[in-house]
């Protein structure tokens, strides 16, 4: 039977939810607050009897919706609830922001019967943090000419079909996405070779997704990227793009464009570095003056809690974790480990984000991205930047912590 926990009171469409929701023999609890909500969540995942879906009314709730998601998705306990968001009519961009956030889908108000039973009984989306993994599991090809892994986003359903039987034909492994947003996840999680996007890709366009990228990977800034366009507007270079090709795609021309954006060194494989040095230095300047924490998420985290208890058990928990991950991370270099590296780095970086580490978590994002062919001492240099990192975050969120603990004292 399927375990339910409604945050709502008893007012709106409170009582026509819970009809619908008693009537198809689901196992309900309710609770008026989020902070009730969280202490309920702990207390039956610690018992071994975990409660499966959140279903919130926005209207109702007593803390921000999206920062209620995050920290239920980097809870380690809780990282599986299903989370139902019932909300008055949003935007386009409010409505990608929550579902980001980590809300499996958003219901308008008044709450439609049938499109309240698909969402409690419809599988979550599928994962891309998965795609490393699948990735891997392909072995290595021998043809003389060196197989690329190459992420394609192409909105077209039949230039994406005949871009990846071009690429496919010449030994290259295509990774398709739909989207600008799975774009960006997708980088986040591999070190691919290539990355050929449509510029008017839906959700984040092409040239955001480029932005976006140089921006925070400044450890794979040589990383090509091809544009596809209709024509060839003069703010695509701009963004960042290596190249350009319009569609329809021709074979001559994306041989040409590949050799181009990927030229090759004599033992075969591509090499780009030489075009990126003017600007890997005007990314890096831009984490200079980057905030250690994120101080409106304490807050949010103060708001949840409504003690110190809750608040210092989170940060101390988090502290724990930060000293033991960074420590396997040196372990893992000095071993030269760099599946276990890349696994420490992501787990640190999922820790920070659940404390607003900001620094601590651009750093590890950084990390995330080095493939085993950039092992050597840029590796090492970033280590060093964690773990400057880590001091300062220490450092920091003690400070707001002995002052969160002074204003309670007062109070």
């Amino acid at each position: 039977m399927q375990k339910l926990l409604y945050i709502s009171n008893e007012s709106g469409d409170h009582n026509h939810v819970t009809r619908h929701l008693t009537s198809w023999g689901i196992e309900l609890e309710q609770v008026p607050s989020c902070a009730r909500a969280f202490a309920r969540l702990i207390n039956a995942a610690d018992a071994g009897n975990p409660i499966t879906t959140v279903l919130l009314d926005a209207t109702r709730l007593d803390f921000n919706p999206a920062h209620f998601a995050h920290t239920i998705r980097f809870d380690k306990q809780l990282n599986g609830v299903r989370l139902i968001l019932i909300t008055p009519a949003v935007g386009k961009h409010e409505r990608i922001r929550l579902k980001h956030a980590g809300y499996s889908r958003l219901l308008d108000i008044p709450v439609d019967k049938t499109l309240l039973f698909n969402a409690l009984h419809d599988q979550p989306p599928e994962s891309l943090t998965d795609i490393p993994r699948i990735i891997d599991r392909y072995q290595q090809s021998h043809s003389p000419l060196p197989p690329m892994e190459i992420l394609v986003c192409e909105p077209d359903e039949i230039n994406c079909r005949m871009l990846t039987r071009l690429l496919e034909r010449d030994h290259h492994r295509v990774f398709q996405v739909s989207d600008g947003e799975q774009t960006l996840q997708a980088l986040e999680n591999h070190a691919f070779d290539l990355a050929i996007i449509g510029i008017d890709i839906p959700v984040i366009t092409g040239n955001e997704v480029i932005s976006t990228y140089r921006i925070t990977h400044i450890n794979r800034l040589d990383m090509p990227f091809i544009m596809l366009s209709d024509a060839a507007p003069a703010d695509t270079r701009e963004a960042g793009a290596d190249a350009i090709l319009t569609r329809p795609v021709k074979p001559r021309a994306l041989i040409d464009t590949l050799t181009e954006v990927c030229p090759q060194d004599e033992s075969g494989l591509t090499d780009a570095a030489g075009k990126t040095a003017l600007r890997n230095a005007t990314v890096r300047s831009m984490y200079q003056n980057l905030p250690v924490l994120d101080l409106s998420l304490l807050k949010e985290l103060e708001k949840l809690g409504r003690s110190y208890d809750f608040l210092g058990r989170l940060s101390e928990s988090f502290l724990s974790d930060m000293e033991r991950l960074l420590q396997q991370m040196t372990q893992a270099f000095v071993q030269q480990d760099h599946a276990r590296f890349i696994d420490c780095a992501q787990a640190l970086k999922s820790s920070a984000a659940s404390i607003g580490a900001n620094m601590l978590y651009d750093l590890c994002a950084r990390a995330c991205q080095f493939a085993p062919t950039d092992w050597g001492p840029e590796t090492l240099s970033l280590l060093r930047e964690i773990e400057d990192a880590t001091n300062s975050t220490r450092t920091s969120l003690n400070s707001y912590l002995e002052q969160y603990r002074h204003n309670l004292s007062k109070v």
